[in-house]
């Protein structure tokens, strides 16, 4: 029999199981966001399993044995390995026959793991592009490699938006492009002024300017420069605080320097959250300095929440859906940021913008449906 097509080992009472490629399970953009997917799906019909690359249980895992969810390791992928994962992630294929998908969202690293996926006959390989990397660096070179590499042993190109399909697979090749979008659960993000007022007066942030930032704490997204625009709004007499949700390598330094530039008591570290619906209420204005990103799940969600959102114009723009999104270049000065946010909120009038969200197509609900719909008919 010819390995490419595979039989299918599935009784016919059993649901499609998909085969999702992580490095790890934790609470960043890609992984909520298929959680937000797998949350919606029939799992009679359609179940998700996940194959990732570190020891460690990262924070979805439980919640993904609780649906019924399968999870895999394989060791890391690094320089001087590639060819032992190779030969794993063969291994691994060809003990599950039952993965008929494999749906990667690891960018250019998936390569290996598709070459191994292609060669044991993985009928539908489905590569995801999350991210619009626009950094250079001594692993740039690999990169590019893998990424051209790629396009050879997938089924499918999908895309969280244009520029994150355009740096993966390259322009040529948009007609080919599947748009995902990065869906949310929007009747739960959108602005709530009782919940606001309440969690306001409980955590003594009447009367202050709150800030606030939901991402890894990672160079790419540049919290230390909020830290500096918080810095200017202070010295100019603003009562500011900061609210920032989520972990990282970096949030020792960042703890550093907020007591380096004297901002102890307002700055908050949240760590990772699983209410961020309830900490975006708080805000006051989304401050978003990253040196790229691709269609951010958390800008999406604050601009459901009806929040002025404040982001770097180097960044792209496939997750800008409301008007209240400023755009200012990182060659602007911490001093006209921090007045572009006073200004802005000085007058904004917040309201409920989940029903202009929906409108865009970012409602999980209808969104997880088509998904649900594609992976069937895939299958067969």
């Amino acid at each position: 029999m010819d390995k490419h097509t595979k039989t299918d080992h599935r009784a016919s009472s059993e649901p499609v199981r998909v085969l999702n490629l992580f490095t790890i399970l934790d609470r960043g953009g890609a992984e909520t966001m298929v959680m937000n997917y797998y949350r919606r799906m029939d799992r009679s019909r359609v179940q998700f399993d996940f194959l990732v690359h570190r020891p460690q249980e990262g924070a979805y895992e439980k919640e993904i044995l609780s649906l019924g969810g399968r999870i895999y390791r394989l060791p890391g992928l690094r320089p001087g390995n590639f060819s032992a994962y190779y030969r794993q992630a063969r291994s691994f294929f060809r003990d599950h026959p039952e993965y008929r998908i494999l749906h990667a969202h690891m960018s250019e690293l998936a390569c290996i793991a598709f070459m191994a996926a292609y060669k044991e006959g993985v009928p539908v390989r489905i590569c995801h592009a999350h991210n619009a990397p626009r950094e250079w660096n001594l692993k740039t070179p690999m990169k590019f490699f893998f990424k051209h590499l790629i396009r050879r042993y997938t089924t499918h190109m999908f895309t969280c938006g244009r520029d994150s399909g355009d740096w993966l697979y390259g322009r040529g090749s948009r007609e080919s492009f599947v748009y995902l979008h990065n869906a949310i659960e929007t009747g739960r993000f959108q602005y709530n002024s009782f919940t606001r007022e309440r969690l306001r007066s409980q955590y003594g942030f009447d009367g202050k300017l709150v800030l606030g930032h939901v991402g890894r704490m990672e160079k790419v997204k540049n919290q230390t420069f909020l830290l500096d625009i918080l810095k200017s709004l202070t010295d100019s007499g603003t009562d500011a605080v900061c609210l920032l949700v989520g972990k990282g390598s970096l949030e020792e330094k960042l703890r550093e320097k907020t007591a380096a530039l004297g901002l102890e008591g307002r700055v908050f570290f949240l760590g990772a959250r699983d209410d961020v619906a309830d900490i975006l209420q708080m805000m006051d204005a989304f401050v978003f300095p990253s040196y790229f990103e691709g269609a951010s799940v958390s800008l999406i969600e604050a601009q459901t929440a009806g929040l002025p959102c404040f982001v770097s114009a180097e960044q792209s723009q496939d997750a800008i859906i409301t008007k209240a999104v400023t755009r200012i270049s990182l060659k602007e000065s911490p001093e006209t940021w921090a007045l572009r946010i006073k200004n802005t909120c000085r007058d904004f009038e917040r309201k409920d913008a989940s029903p202009e969200i929906r409108e865009a197509g970012y409602d999980i609900d209808k969104c997880a449906e088509e998904l649900e719909k594609f992976y069937l008919s895939s299958a067969e």
